[in-house]
């Protein structure tokens, strides 16, 4: 899967977007929070 993450400061005047293609096997979803390894389960 392709991810786009954009990260700002808490002034929201700078900004940084960070692009990458995740193997969706590496995430797992705990609730609400997705939670990422180092291997696959």
């Amino acid at each position: 899967m392709r991810m786009e993450l954009w990260m700002r400061d808490l002034g929201l005047r700078a900004y940084d977007v960070v692009r990458f293609n995740a193997d969706l096997r590496f995430f797992t979803l705990d609730g609400s929070r997705l939670q990422a390894s180092d291997s696959p389960p």
